[in-house]
């Protein structure tokens, strides 16, 4: 009996400890932050950049990175290992994103209203 309580509280432990976030990942707050800016500036420079040919597209994709790491105090590294790692644990991925839309909508529903009320004055 002893042995089989041993071996339970050993799985769960195991269980718990590989999924649990290393401390060097971005929380799933502060990643939900870079990686809205971070699509934002890919969707801005693949929709916009193009129809100006005087500008190097790869370029400014890069440029545009290294501000939003800036602006989220991080680095590209720091970035791509979360992002990696959030990759690999689906179910943590699935919350902060999910997550990550929701506030997104919400806050866009608001900014939609406050245009309205607005316009309407």
């Amino acid at each position: 009996m002893k042995i089989f309580f041993f071996l339970l509280l050993s799985l769960l432990l195991f269980s718990c400890s590989k999924n649990k976030r290393p401390a060097a990942i971005l929380s799933p707050e502060k990643m939900q932050l870079v990686l809205w800016d971070y699509i934002s500036a890919d969707i801005y420079a693949n929709n916009y950049l193009p129809k100006d040919s005087s500008v190097n597209i790869q370029n400014t994709k890069f440029e545009l990175q290294e501000k939003v790491f800036q602006k989220n105090k991080t680095t590209k590294n720091v970035f791509n290992e979360s992002y990696a790692w959030y990759q690999q644990h689906g179910d943590a991925m699935r919350v902060m994103l999910d997550s990550m839309i929701i506030k997104k909508t919400r806050n866009m529903e608001k900014e939609r209203i406050e245009s309205y009320k607005a316009k309407s004055l």
